[in-house]
């Protein structure tokens, strides 16, 4: 996590985070980097293996607020938080 929020803050480290984070691997792990990845990156590949990676461990809103970053998913990714009951900001994460 603390590389995701190396990536979203803009950090000057934050590349050299998220790679020794992608070498302790693990389902949560591997979901969450991957997430990382597509946003450092702009790769909409990694958002939607981060998006399967959330799937397959049953994390829904790690899952429905990465849809967020997906243009074209993000109106499920708004109606899967809705109906986790999480309140969605006008703009995205």
């Amino acid at each position: 996590m603390g590389a995701e929020l190396a990536v979203v803050a803009g950090l000057p480290d934050a590349r050299e985070l998220l790679s020794a984070a992608e070498r302790h691997e693990n389902a949560w792990t591997a979901a969450c980097t991957a997430r990382a990845r597509g946003r450092l990156y702009g790769d909409t590949a990694a958002l939607t293996a981060a998006v399967a990676g959330w799937e397959r461990i049953g994390a829904r809103f790690e899952r429905a607020a990465t849809l967020l970053l997906l243009p074209d998913r993000a109106a499920e990714g708004r109606r899967d938080l809705e109906a986790l009951g999480v309140v969605v900001p006008a703009q995205r994460l």
